[in-house]
């Protein structure tokens, strides 16, 4: 089994593309229409990220605009992109302006991480693993 794709409904479907796109490289490969979504599949390396934009949607939640209080809430919290060095992504993502929700933290003496959130307030983790 592998992974197959990241869903997300964001507000703004043009907005979301440009950011997926200028601060990671994604490429629309796809968009789909119907009476009450447009789907835009977006690919990089492998990597599938739907981008799902809906008639009538709802607000990202009050509660889950903050990191801490949405590890309490039950549900999919973020999703993370693995990257080789984790101080040159940091500063590369810094250059484009990206609002960072933390530095460069170590979750023990393998993994170090930092949070960004993307324009809706999705939180996106980027790691480096050292196995």
């Amino acid at each position: 089994m592998r992974f197959g794709h990241v869903a997300i409904t964001v507000s703004d479907l043009e907005r979301s593309e440009l950011f997926y796109e200028h601060v990671f490289g994604f490429l629309r490969i796809d968009k789909i229409r119907d009476k009450e979504f447009t789907i835009s599949i977006m690919k990089k390396d492998g990597i599938v990220l739907e981008l799902f934009s809906a008639l009538n949607s709802l607000s990202f939640p009050g509660y889950r605009k903050n990191l801490e209080t949405d590890l309490r809430t039950c549900g999919v919290k973020h999703f993370a992109f693995s990257v080789d060095d984790i101080e040159k992504e940091y500063n590369r993502l810094k250059d484009k302006g990206v609002e960072f929700l933390t530095g460069i933290k170590s979750l023990n003496a393998k993994t170090r991480y930092f949070f960004i959130r993307d324009p809706d307030g999705i939180f996106i983790e980027i790691v480096q693993d050292n196995e």
